[in-house]
């Protein structure tokens, strides 16, 4: 038998199937062998792996060590392109390979198959090309056989997975799309929260088996709600990505830039050598950040304050950097933003106070250690008692008595004005069960009720409750609404109209404190079921020294009794300024010179004290004049 019947009946060993051999008919064979591809002098068994050869899918190459090719199989012809005549002899580095990684004649020539070499043995995948120039995966697979007479032959099997490796590459693609997804943020890019505690833990990790530090920045927009409401939301979008897009590129590639809020961004600088290198960082940001830009039509100025902080400890996690540099930040912003403040020594001991200072108000408030003091409000015209504001105080075991403003910021950031306010709520409930029973059944009193009562303009459900379950009923309870609960930065005016409405339905008498400090107008007044309000402090506080807040609080108030509104007036500290509320008529008035603050106990006490000997009220002060006209 001559070599290359042998050769062939060696290749067909490989690749024959019986199946196969059922699939072609006489005629089919006889085609094949007057087309040179089955010499009629094999036997049938030689036959059958020729015709097994002829129908498989993937591609048989029998080359010689040195690249030629000695025989191909029609498959082959088919992935390639070419005929069969068109690539015997010829290596097919000549014609498979893309422009981009054509070889040179000299290294085709030199180019040897090597039996010995293991890698030969390694399925590999190679991108090559059809004779019409179109791009193709092949798969390759490589052995050797050695015939009788000690020739090493080489036989190739070809698969074209084109389609196989694109699919595989969409999955890859997509597989990345929706990592990235899962941990960067939609709209500016940088990384989310997931990623920003992924990010920042192997960093620690890795700067304690390095010895290294991470420094991070906690970084806020200055005023960020004002651009909104200025310019727009898609304006305010546009600030975010133009500030990522800058620290980013500010940024070493090392370092992450992560949002965890609207507006609040935190990058991490990784092998930061020391706190002076991570306020140089901070400053560049800022200065960069600051820079103007245009959005439509509207020149746009940012700002930005940062926070920084640098790990200095083994046992450092996220949470405790970011609660340094968050009062890091705030220190910026209590001194004028724009700028960037390092959490140093100093701010350690301020931060440890306000730790222990939440602390103690933590336990104060969950064991009911606030109490709460009670303001009366009089009629200005003659002084008659209408009604007792509660007003919270905290009595500190080593600072003595709070006022609001010394502990309430504190209870905002630490989530616990719900809890205040229902106290205040049953406070100001249980003196209207004591004042009831006492017979002064038609004195009001009052709380304030702050925007936690109130989610998605759902009143709290103790607004129901907690009436019903004292025996009282609500129509001479008074629920005071700061301007900012109805009109504050997230609330929508058919949520604040939900929350007015809810409350009028339940019987609630409702004043909207501080009126003309914020955002409500005189259409506000008109528009919501309220029965009164109170002015903003500041015309109080001016009202001797500026004719122009008592000209405003007297068309206040007449436009308070136009529209059937109370005007109460807080703050009246002397004689003077209540002189002048009764000359422009006022309604109510409130404030340290008409009573202090007294104990829940000395209020029906301080009633009857008042009373004189035919059952009405005297006068508050006994010196007071009478009303005098004023030109204003």
């Amino acid at each position: 038998m001559s070599l290359g019947l042998l050769l062939f009946a060696s290749l067909m060993l490989v690749v024959v199937t019986a199946a196969a051999t059922r699939l072609f008919s006489r005629w089919q064979w006889s085609k094949m062998a007057r087309n040179g591809l089955a010499p009629r002098s094999l036997t049938q068994d030689q036959q059958f792996h020729l015709i097994a050869s002829a129908c498989t899918d993937d591609g048989l190459v029998v080359q010689d060590l040195t690249g030629k090719v000695l025989w191909v199989n029609p498959a082959y012809c088919r992935i390639m392109g070419w005929e069969a005549h068109e690539m015997l002899g010829r290596n097919p580095l000549e014609y498979c390979l893309p422009k981009d990684r054509q070889m040179t004649a000299q290294d085709i020539a030199a180019f040897r198959f090597d039996a010995a070499d293991p890698t030969w043995n390694q399925l590999a995948l190679h991108q090559n090309v059809k004779k019409s120039g179109e791009l193709f995966w092949n798969q390759i697979n490589v052995s050797f056989h050695v015939a009788p007479d000690g020739t090493t032959f080489v036989i190739l099997v070809c698969r074209d997975v084109t389609e196989e490796v694109e699919n595989a590459e969409r999955l890859r693609e997509k597989t990345a799309e929706l990592a990235h997804v899962a941990t960067h943020d939609g709209l500016t890019g940088a990384g989310n929260r997931a990623k920003l505690t992924s990010f920042v833990t192997e960093a620690l990790a890795r700067a304690r088996d390095t010895g290294t530090q991470v420094g991070l920045l906690q970084i806020d927009l200055d005023k960020f709600k004002e651009i909104n409401d200025t310019h727009g939301h898609a304006t305010g979008d546009a600030v975010l990505k133009t500030i990522a897009d800058r620290v980013t590129r500010t940024l070493r590639g090392t370092d992450l830039l992560a949002r965890i809020g609207g507006d609040e961004f935190v990058a991490v600088c990784q092998d930061v050598a020391d706190i002076s290198q991570l306020q140089k960082l901070g400053a560049t940001i800022c200065e960069v950040a600051r820079k103007p830009f245009t959005f439509g039509s509207q020149e746009i100025s940012p700002s930005i304050s940062l926070g920084a902080v640098i790990s200095e400890t083994n046992t450092e996690t996220l949470d405790e950097l970011l609660r340094k540099a968050d009062f890091a930040l705030y220190e910026v912003k209590r001194s004028g933003r724009g700028s960037v403040a390092i959490y140093d020594e100093r701010l350690h001991r301020r931060l440890r106070r306000k730790e222990r200072r939440s602390d103690e108000l933590l336990r104060a408030v969950r064991e009911n250690e606030l109490t709460f003091h009670f303001q009366p409000t009089i009629l200005a015209a003659d002084g008659e008692v209408r009604g007792f504001e509660a007003l919270v105080r905290w009595d500190h075991p080593k600072e003595g008595m709070l006022l609001p403003a010394q502990f309430l910021p504190l209870a905002h950031d630490l989530g616990l004005m719900v809890d205040i306010d229902l106290q205040a709520m049953n406070a100001a409930m249980v003196l209207r069960s004591k004042l009831i029973a006492a017979g002064w059944e038609n004195m009001r009193t009052g709380f304030n009720a702050s925007s936690a009562l109130f989610t998605d303009g759902e009143i709290h459900p103790e607004f129901i409750n907690m009436p019903a379950r004292l025996g009282l009923s609500t129509d001479n309870i008074v629920v005071e609404l700061p301007e900012s609960v109805l009109f504050g930065e997230h609330i929508f005016p058919e949520q604040r109209v939900s929350i007015v409405h809810q409350l009028h339905a339940l019987g609630f008498s409702i004043v909207l404190d501080d009126f003309g400090a914020g955002f409500a107008g005189l259409m506000h007044l008109v528009q919501l079921e309220i029965d009164g309000f109170k002015n903003a402090r500041g015309l109080m506080e001016n009202l001797l020294t500026e004719p122009a807040c008592q000209r405003t609080l007297q068309v206040v108030i007449e436009l308070a009794k136009d529209i059937g509104l109370l005007c109460i007036s807080v703050g009246v500290e002397s004689e003077e300024q209540f002189q002048v509320i009764r000359e422009i008529g006022g309604d109510i008035a409130q404030g340290h010179w008409i009573a202090q603050p007294m104990a829940a106990d000395s209020v029906i006490g301080w009633l009857e004290a008042r009373k004189t000997g035919d059952g009405a009220f005297c006068d508050i002060h006994p010196q007071l004049p009478p009303p005098r006209p004023i030109a204003i």
